[in-house]
């Protein structure tokens, strides 16, 4: 089976979140953002759901860290277009 370039992405990604979360916790800004990138590959390849859950999860620790910022705010706008609230 061959693999996508998004699905490479994603586990590139899913290796990044695993430093930060090891050098930083798991809520930061860094893990948002990789967050974010999982949830746009995973878009991108067909995976809503996966999509979903990693969107929710930036929204999350942005929520917690207390930041707006451009990828708090396009993640949001993903999560609600993926649950279909648009």
């Amino acid at each position: 089976m061959r693999v996508s370039k998004h699905d490479e992405a994603v586990q590139m990604y899913e290796e990044a979140l695993v430093g930060f979360t090891r050098a930083l916790g798991v809520d930061n800004k860094q893990n948002a953002i990789m967050h974010y990138h999982i949830a746009v590959a995973k878009d991108k390849s067909g995976d809503v759901a996966g999509a979903l859950e990693s969107a929710r999860e930036c929204v999350r620790i942005y929520d917690k860290l207390g930041i707006t910022d451009e990828y708090s705010q396009k993640a949001g706008d993903m999560v609600m277009r993926l649950e279909g609230v648009e």
